[in-house]
């Protein structure tokens, strides 16, 4: 093993300690990418998959003696390469997998290949990469049963404003289980109950019912983020690592019960909280399988929550969406963005008028030199229109960054907001300078708790 492959752990001086290796899987769907994780390097069964979840999985492994600490990405590209930082910069290797029964699935493949030959290129920095022909699909895996976990399911859900209610009980009524909407939790007998973004404190007598009690699976590393939106803070506070954890709950008490199980996975750079909730949701289901298969021993292993490090996750409030360009930098506008982003439009004000950043990009090195920027007086919130690149470029505390489309009346590209917006206002008067043309911080009006707040995203474990 050659440690080109990965590296040492931070903090093991031993020669024997463990290397670490990030290995991502790609190719285009129905490859079989995800078939191949799940037979040869996770060993778990997944009985529902989805092909458009990415997910990460970690293992100790030893190879040629030496102990390795594994983790691997199975990509979820459609047909062709995608937001491909994500992998680009985290793996240490690469695995190219196409089917051997679908001649375009090999031809699409060198798509895989030119792309890390590029990177490898621009970053000086070349990377082991192996193209492989395979054999495998979900279709077939599937097709090996294991044994018969759960004898009966019945599901309660939270009121929802929705008419086809939340995911999970639209997953429920298309699987045909009962389906109750709480506080109706139905009459059955029950050995356990497991809950998921739920939502809702359980009273003694309800918790009670279940022989096994009731489980919780949360989407990070408990004590740290407990609340409703931990993977909204995960993404908001940069956070590098994260996991889920399976644990007891407790009666009028939110997230505080003994840890049954408890995985981590590192957080890919720059994924939004979306993103990163599709992996998480898979980790969580697969942990919860594991627990319930040995519940007695998992709860006798049960360990209680560690007292330091414990952090809380709130709920959104709409005034969270609203940029500071004054005390905000760019790195946790961007931050801001990949968390709540695709819950609520980041928001600012342009001449008394509410303005949502619809699309944020970073700013290339090579437009910062530009000498509209450097030459002339500006101050946090000025926007300028690069022409060049066709973004608009938003002053913030520490830099700049870069707006592809925002919400005005409607959607308007950056070109449509600058000749609709700036270039009149530039027209009348010529000698303004782009420290006079600005965002400014958007004040929402105090509205009722109730109102004010915006639900944190559901993650539904199937």
């Amino acid at each position: 093993m050659s440690s080109v492959f990965g590296k040492p752990r931070v903090g093991s001086g031993s020669q024997s300690a463990p290397l670490e290796v990030n290995l991502a899987i790609l190719g285009r769907r129905g490859a079989g990418k995800s078939a191949l994780t799940v037979k040869f390097l996770t060993r778990r069964f997944i009985s529902e998959y989805d092909p458009n979840l990415e997910d990460t999985y970690s293992s100790e492994e030893t190879v040629d003696h030496q102990p390795v600490h594994l983790r691997v990405m199975d990509t979820a590209d459609p047909d062709t390469p995608r937001n491909c930082e994500r992998y680009l910069n985290w793996a240490h290797a690469f695995l190219v997998v196409y089917s051997v029964d679908s001649r375009q699935s090999f031809e699409d493949s060198g798509s895989y290949l030119e792309l890390l030959a590029l990177h490898a290129k621009e970053t000086q920095r070349s990377s082991p990469a192996l193209l492989l022909g395979n054999k495998l699909d979900m279709a077939q895996y599937r097709e090996n049963k294991e044994e018969e976990l759960i004898e009966k399911l019945e599901v309660v859900t939270v009121p929802s404003p929705s008419p086809k209610g939340p995911p999970v009980k639209q997953y429920a009524v298309q699987s045909q289980l009962p389906v109750y909407e709480w506080p109706d939790v139905g009459s059955g007998d029950y050995d356990v109950g497991v809950v998921a973004s739920f939502g809702r404190l359980l009273s003694e007598a309800l918790i009670l019912k279940f022989p096994y009690g009731i489980l919780n699976v949360h989407p990070s590393c408990l004590p740290r983020w407990r609340g409703p939106a931990p993977i909204i803070h995960t993404v908001l506070h940069g956070d590098t690592v994260t996991g889920v954890t399976i644990m007891q709950i407790r009666p009028k008490r939110f997230d505080v019960g003994p840890i049954l199980k408890q995985e981590t996975v590192p957080v890919p750079p720059k994924s939004t909280a979306k993103e990163l909730e599709a992996v998480l949701s898979r980790l969580g289901a697969n942990m919860l399988i594991s627990v319930l298969k040995n519940l007695p021993e998992s709860l006798s292993n049960g360990r209680p929550q560690p007292t330091e490090g414990v952090t809380h996750a709130p709920k959104i409030s709409a005034g969270t969406s609203c940029i500071n360009w004054e005390e905000q930098t760019s790195e946790q506008i961007f931050r801001l963005y990949r968390a709540i982003g695709n819950i609520i439009p980041l928001q600012t004000l342009w001449m008394d008028n509410t303005v949502k950043l619809l699309e944020l990009v970073e700013v290339n090195s090579s437009v910062l030199t530009d000498p509209k920027l450097t030459g002339q007086p500006v101050i946090p919130g000025s926007v300028i229109y690069h022409k060049q690149s066709q973004i608009l470029l938003v002053c913030c505390k520490d830099g700049w960054i870069g707006v592809r489309s925002v919400m005005l009346k409607k959607t308007l590209t950056a070109t449509d907001f600058y000749n609709g917006y700036l270039h009149p206002w530039y027209q009348k008067d010529s000698q303004a300078q782009p420290n006079q043309c600005r965002f400014q911080t958007l004040r929402l009006p105090a509205k009722k708790k109730q109102e004010n707040k915006i639900v944190a995203m559901q993650q539904c474990i199937k």
